[in-house]
């Protein structure tokens, strides 16, 4: 079954819940402490006072506020990672693997055929350490390269975790290989 857009929109609308404070006497003080939430200079005073109407100590209400927020991005978070993955490898690409493929008896080679030439001669296990591993030399080479903000997304300014970059480059060598 496929979404549309629109149902997509609406069903992230409709499951979001916003954080509450227990104990807040009005509307008022629960806008001022959303307010105080949302900038990142007061969001530790934010936690502390909604501690104190009733929230949670072991949650943060400032990270909760920062969650519901985003969930509207969710979609446009995701597809800027995935754009974001796919800069990362052609980097690699154009600056590491093709001055080696270029020095090779076959220079006319890409990512993709050098992908489809490893996959015929590896078993599937093997094949797939493989993709894994240069995942994870991907990841290593443009961070020493770049440095963390390249993996930053700029729609809610947090950095990919380096398991998931490394999943994410695994998954976008897989998709360039045309290996499923």
């Amino acid at each position: 079954m496929k979404l549309t857009r629109k149902q997509l929109r609406k069903l992230i609308n409709e499951v979001r819940i916003k954080p509450s404070l227990p104990d807040v006497p009005s509307t008022e003080y629960s806008e001022k402490i959303d307010d105080l939430a949302r900038q990142e200079e007061f969001q530790a005073s934010a936690d502390v006072i909604a501690q104190s109407f009733g929230y949670p100590d072991d949650r943060s209400y400032s990270t909760d506020l920062k969650d519901y927020d985003e969930v509207p991005l969710l979609p446009f978070i995701e597809l800027d990672n995935d754009h974001m993955i796919r800069y990362v490898v052609m980097a690699y690409e154009s600056e590491f693997l093709q001055p080696m493929i270029q020095s090779s008896q076959n220079p006319n080679h890409s990512m993709e055929s050098v992908l489809r030439v490893t996959r015929r001669k590896l078993t599937d296990v093997d094949f797939d350490g493989f993709m894994k591993e240069f995942a994870k030399e991907i990841y290593e080479k443009i961070l020493s390269s770049y440095g963390p903000a390249i993996f930053t997304n700029r729609h809610n300014d947090t950095q990919l975790a380096e398991s998931d970059a490394i999943n994410r480059i695994y998954h976008e060598l897989r998709r360039r290989g045309k290996i499923v």
